[in-house]
């Protein structure tokens, strides 16, 4: 009937997880993970602190250690942020996206803390290498006509010298933090690339394998705490390596009871 209310489970079907349904649900998804949501809480607030005194005293060179340091804990910062806003609208597949970005960044700081020098001079060849294989792009699909613009192009690249793109397993063997590739790759075959893993998040098996239907919907409350334990994991070892480059002694030691902390959590279901 003409203005009969939506009933949840129709506004989802028409709106998604934009649904005011959905934004409603928000604390019992938090209540259900209370603990889980709380310490990433706390966290955020200590990274934050962390990057704003490391604002204020990492100011020398952008490519320093402890300048690059704080950018990568910037990145991971809002990734922390990003996840906890998906998490408790259910949103699992696009929260362990940024997850698996944040894991990554485990890697990559490792490297920074441990090879400073070698790490930075690899970050610089993949930016140069990726500004080449665009340019290349550029000229062979014909994206600029002939002329004067194409003829800049064209010396630009010719102008960058042979630069090597970053291979993530090369910064991990730079890295104390090298087993968290695992939980890398998994992130990116669940949620993070379009595998068969993660297309199968949306339908639903029979029991006896007779058939299958579409899935949508929020991600269980499991779900949402595994998810939760990687993103803390790698904010905690981020935090830790980023205080130790700024020699940040208080956040350090935040962090460090923080990690206690995680370390009593309760287990999750794997990735």
């Amino acid at each position: 009937m003409p203005g009969s209310p939506v009933k949840p489970e129709e506004e989802f079907e028409c709106r998604g997880f934009l649904a005011d349904a959905v934004a409603g649900a928000t604390q019992h998804l938090r209540a259900e993970n209370a603990g889980w949501f709380e310490l990433a809480e706390a966290l955020n607030l200590s990274l934050m602190a962390v990057i704003m005194r490391g604002m204020g005293s990492a100011r020398r060179g952008n490519w320093d250690a402890d300048a690059v340091g704080v950018r990568i804990l910037l990145r991971v910062s809002g990734m922390l942020q990003g996840v906890v806003l998906l998490a408790e609208r259910g949103m699992i597949a696009e929260a362990r996206t940024l997850t698996r970005s944040a894991v990554e960044s485990v890697l990559h700081v490792g490297a920074l803390h441990e090879q400073g020098a070698a790490y930075i001079e690899m970050l610089k060849a993949d930016s140069e290498a990726s500004r080449k294989r665009q340019g290349k792009f550029i000229l062979a699909e014909g994206l600029l006509t002939d002329g004067d613009p194409r003829n800049k192009l064209e010396a630009a690249i010719t102008e960058i010298e042979s630069a090597k793109p970053i291979n993530l397993k090369d910064v991990a063997s730079l890295s104390p933090f090298a087993k968290e590739y695992l939980a890398y790759q998994r992130l990116s075959d669940d949620a993070a690339h379009l595998t068969g893993k993660s297309l199968n998040r949306y339908i639903r098996v029979a029991g006896d394998r007779s058939g299958w239907s579409y899935a949508i919907g929020q991600g269980e409350p499991a779900e949402i705490a595994a998810t939760l334990h990687h993103v803390v994991r790698a904010g905690l070892a981020v935090g830790v390596a980023v205080t130790s480059l700024l020699k940040d002694q208080a956040g350090n030691a935040e962090l460090a009871a923080l990690s206690e902390r995680y370390g009593k959590m309760p287990e999750v279901p794997p990735v």
